[in-house]
C-alpha cells in the first residue's frame, strides 16, 4: 500500500494544488493525518484555545493524483480502514466558531479525553469509538478551504463515512487531488460544537469511474445508499438531498414509476443532519437497498 508522506499537508481543496503523491488506477493508499489542530495541543490536558493562534485549522493530508481521472468522471473511494493514532482526544470550546451556541461557553478552552483500547472515557462515561474522517474529498472547480464542504465533498463530517463504506465524488480536475482528515474518534449528528478530535491514518482504495458523475456525493454503506448535499439551511440541503437520491435511483431502475419511487422513499429513508457548524450545513438522504437491491452506482 502506498503511503502519503505525514509532511504533506493542504488547508484547500484546490485544482491548483501539487500533489503529494500519483497513484494508478485501483491503488491503495494511506493518508496520515494530524488532528485538526495540527497536534499543537496534543501534550496538555486543557489549554487556552489562544494556543492556537498563527495556526490554521483543518489540514487534510495529500492530495494524491490518480491517473485517468479527468473532469466529468467519478472517484470512487473505498474506505478500507480508519486507524486513530492520539491517545487522547480532544475537543476546542471556541466561543468564536460556535456562535450559535456561544451563550453556553464559557471558556475558549480544549478538554482532553483519554483513549485506551477503543474506548474513550468522557468525564467517567466509557464511549466506544467510531473513527471517520470528517474531511474527505476531491479537487473542487475553484479553491475551496478545508473547513468548508459542497460537491466536491470536504468537510462533511459524515458519521456514515467509515470502514467498509464507498464515497462516490464528482471530479472536477485532472487526477482528481483527493485529500482526507479531520479524524474523529466519535462525533454525534450535527456535530454542534466539534467531534471527538484526534490524530489517525485513513487506508483508501481509490478507482475511477469514467463518464459517469452525480451532481452531489453519494455514499454506499452495508445497507444504504445516501446523497449528501450542503445548502445554507437545513430545509434547503434536506429538499435538495431528497431530490437528488430520487434522481439517482430513477436513473438506474424502472422498477416503479416516479410517483410510487417517491411513496417507497417517505417509508424507507431518513433526512439526516451531518453537521450543522460550519459555513454550509450539510443533510444526508439515505434509503434501504431493499427497495433496489440490484441497484448499483
Amino acid at each position: 500500500m502506498k503511503k502519503v508522506d505525514f509532511a504533506k499537508q493542504t488547508h484547500w481543496y484546490s485544482p491548483w494544488n501539487v500533489p503529494a503523491l500519483h497513484v494508478e488506477d485501483g491503488d491503495e493508499v494511506t493518508f496520515t493525518c494530524m488532528d485538526t489542530w495540527n497536534n499543537v495541543m496534543v501534550d496538555t490536558n486543557t489549554i487556552q484555545a489562544r494556543a492556537m493562534l498563527g495556526h490554521p485549522i483543518n489540514p487534510v493530508n495529500g492530495p494524491v493524483y490518480v491517473n485517468g481521472a479527468m473532469p466529468g468522471d467519478t472517484m470512487k473511494i473505498t474506505v478500507l480502514d480508519v486507524r486513530v493514532t492520539s491517545d487522547a482526544t480532544l475537543i476546542l470550546n471556541d466561543n468564536q466558531t460556535c456562535k450559535a451556541f456561544h451563550p453556553y461557553i464559557t471558556d475558549d478552552e480544549v478538554v482532553k479525553f483519554p483513549i485506551k483500547d477503543g474506548v474513550c472515557d468522557m468525564f467517567g462515561v466509557p464511549v466506544d469509538i467510531k473513527p471517520f474522517p470528517g474531511c474527505l474529498g476531491v479537487a473542487a472547480a475553484e479553491r475551496i478551504s478545508t473547513l468548508e464542504q459542497g460537491r466536491h465533498g470536504g468537510n462533511m463530517d459524515c458519521k456514515r463515512l467509515t470502514k467498509g463504506s464507498i464515497l462516490y465524488l464528482p471530479v472536477f480536475a485532472p487526477g482528481a487531488l483527493v485529500a482526507t482528515g479531520d479524524i474523529h474518534a466519535y462525533q454525534g449528528d450535527g456535530e454542534i460544537v466539534g467531534g471527538l478530535e484526534v490524530a489517525g491514518e485513513v487506508d483508501l482504495k481509490l478507482e475511477v469511474i469514467k463518464g459517469k458523475a452525480e451532481p452531489w456525493p453519494i455514499l454506499e454503506t452495508e445497507d444504504r445508499w445516501y446523497t449528501i448535499v450542503s445548502k445554507a439551511t437545513m430545509e434547503e440541503a434536506g429538499m435538495e438531498a431528497v431530490d437528488t437520491i430520487f434522481r439517482f435511483i430513477l436513473k438506474r431502475t424502472d422498477k416503479y414509476t416516479p410517483n410510487h419511487l417517491m411513496l417507497m422513499l417517505a417509508e424507507l429513508s431518513d433526512v439526516e443532519v451531518c453537521e450543522m457548524v460550519d459555513p454550509l450545513v450539510a443533510m444526508r438522504c439515505g434509503f434501504d437497498k431493499r427497495i433496489v437491491p440490484e441497484l448499483k452506482f
